[in-house]
């Protein structure tokens, strides 16, 4: 019942990625401590393919992989994607911006984001009340 419909959803999906290339980065975001570390898979890409920036509590991630082979080459299976990609994540914490670091390393580009002292944990003291 459905078969026609999917193969319909696959040829448009098909024809949007032949007349927009892009791709989404896979990314990871872990809390490690007083920072927040942001790991994004981008192999194929050097650290200037790569723009990272940060305003407003506003992570972005920009880049592109660009295709280096035959233009006109025919093409009997496409899977790895190319184009541009914007990722934008939007941080719960106070950053202290001035000390983001980001360093590319075998295909994952690691960002680094300390944690601004207001968004640190604290131990609160409990007073011990005196009695009415």
């Amino acid at each position: 019942m459905f078969g026609p419909l999917s193969e319909l959803s696959h040829r448009m999906q098909w024809l949007r990625e032949e007349l927009e290339p892009s791709f989404s980065p896979a990314l990871n975001v872990v809390e490690d401590g007083d920072s927040i570390v942001v790991e994004v898979e981008v192999p194929g890409l050097k650290a200037g393919d790569v723009e990272v920036s940060f305003e407003n509590g506003e992570l972005s991630l920009k880049g592109e992989r660009k295709f280096e082979g035959k233009e006109n080459a025919p093409v009997h299976r496409r899977e790895r994607v190319y184009g541009a990609f914007t990722r934008t994540l939007t941080l719960p914490w106070e950053i202290t911006a001035d000390r983001i670091t980001a360093e590319m390393k075998d295909g994952v580009l690691t960002v680094v984001l300390p944690k601004a002292e207001a968004s640190k944990p604290r131990k609160v003291a409990i007073k011990i009340a005196e009695p009415k």
